[in-house]
């Protein structure tokens, strides 16, 4: 099954696409303005399709690299979770014993400097993060002090990149949230944001919805917005479309056939 957090993603995501029908409220209304020629609001409902489907865009994509990056960081706390796993091997469980009892027996100073040369080690790790602090001589800041600087140095390359994952996902939360603040002024949106509420609605479609009968989220929205964007360009040329039947030559040319025709007879 999904994830709850896959879910409302999608759920959201159905929100935006709905929200689309406040295009055409607007597009109505700047046809019916008539201060605003029909080639200036066919610019106009453009401009704003255009800007919606951006906004729309940033959301989306947004979503899913936050939720690519969750996924990735899950990976990663799973491979600390087994750097700091309790062993299987009854040997090791008693060698990390040993360890403890080593590292306990130092004076504080030699402790601070015997931790900081073997923050590398595997075995000191999980012996350390596998125990109480006491244990080992340490209070709790001081031994996460020390598992952090064992991932650091077991692990470097996964720390950096959630370091990288961390700051991606803060930039990414913030384009996101100004789109949202950018759709609710262009297109008047007004979502909720209670998760259960997504949640079940989601559920409720789903249930309504038959089997194989997959929605394509951004594939409506694309198909919705170039729907937009051709009915904009349709309503720039119809006042000469309105014009040209008016002064249209073959009906006054119909009259003229029989009229040739009967010249030997009125001769």
């Amino acid at each position: 099954g999904e994830s709850k957090a896959t879910v409302t993603a999608r759920s959201y995501i159905e929100e935006l696409i709905s929200s689309v029908g406040k295009l055409d409220e607007f597009a109505a209304t700047v046809r019916k303005d008539p201060d605003i020629s029909t080639v200036g609001a066919a610019k106009k409902i453009k401009e704003r399709a255009l800007l919606y489907r951006r906004h729309v865009a940033t959301v989306i994509d947004g979503q899913h690299a936050i939720f690519v990056a969750t996924e990735r960081k899950r990976e990663i706390g799973q491979l600390f979770d087994r750097l700091f796993a309790v062993p299987s091997s009854q040997h090791e469980i008693l060698l990390m014993a040993s360890v403890r009892d080593h590292v306990a027996r130092l004076p504080a100073s030699e402790r601070t400097s015997f931790l900081s040369a073997y923050a590398g080690d595997r075995m000191l790790a999980a012996a350390i993060a596998t125990a109480p602090p006491y244990l080992v001589g340490l209070d709790a800041q001081r031994r996460d002090m020390f598992l952090d600087m064992a991932k650091r140095r077991i692990h470097p390359d996964e720390v950096a990149e959630l370091e990288e994952i961390d700051q991606a996902v803060a930039e990414v939360y913030r384009s996101v949230q100004e789109a949202e603040k950018m759709l609710a002024e262009v297109a008047d949106l007004r979502v909720a944001r209670d998760g259960e509420t997504w949640l079940a609605r989601h559920e409720e479609d789903t249930t309504k919805r038959r089997e194989g009968d997959v929605r394509d989220p951004v594939g409506d929205l694309v198909a919705e917005a170039e729907r937009m964007l051709d009915v904009a360009t349709d309503k720039a040329p119809p006042p000469k479309q309105e014009e040209t039947p008016a002064g249209d030559p073959p009906p006054a040319a119909v009259p003229a056939v029989p009229a040739e025709g009967d010249g030997p007879a009125a001769a």
